[in-house]
């Protein structure tokens, strides 16, 4: 899982950063990585819109790619360095990688989401 967030002031409004957000996504996507990871992937990449509100830090509306791919030399460091880049040049955050050792159920803030039938479904 790619997840991706964007620098931002707890005065910028929700509309402003979904806005931001959308076009970082874009940008990313258009990138000659991205397409080079897509060409590895054993199941579709899904695209997840999160946002939380906190009354400090304002709206944190941030982007998780749920990517598959069977080949064990691409590995989340290659990820991270082939992607990050982009990404910090559009928003002025990292992207984090995380793998997942048993994609059976992923908590997400309070919810769960159940990734093994998420990719049953896909494959």
């Amino acid at each position: 899982m790619i997840t991706g967030t964007l620098r931002h002031k707890n005065t910028d409004s929700l509309k402003f950063l979904q806005s931001k957000l959308e076009k970082s996504i874009k940008h990313l996507k258009n990138q000659g990585e991205w397409r080079k990871l897509q060409k590895q992937k054993n199941i579709p990449t899904r695209t997840i819109f999160e946002t939380v509100y906190g009354e400090e830090n304002g709206y944190h509306p941030h982007v998780m790619f749920i990517y598959g791919t069977k080949n064990p030399e691409l590995n989340k460091s290659n990820i991270h360095s082939s992607l990050n880049r982009y990404w910090f040049k559009e928003t002025a955050a990292n992207l984090h990688v995380k793998e997942f050792e048993d994609p059976t159920d992923y908590p997400l803030k309070e919810k769960k989401y159940d990734l093994k039938s998420i990719f049953e479904k896909l494959s």
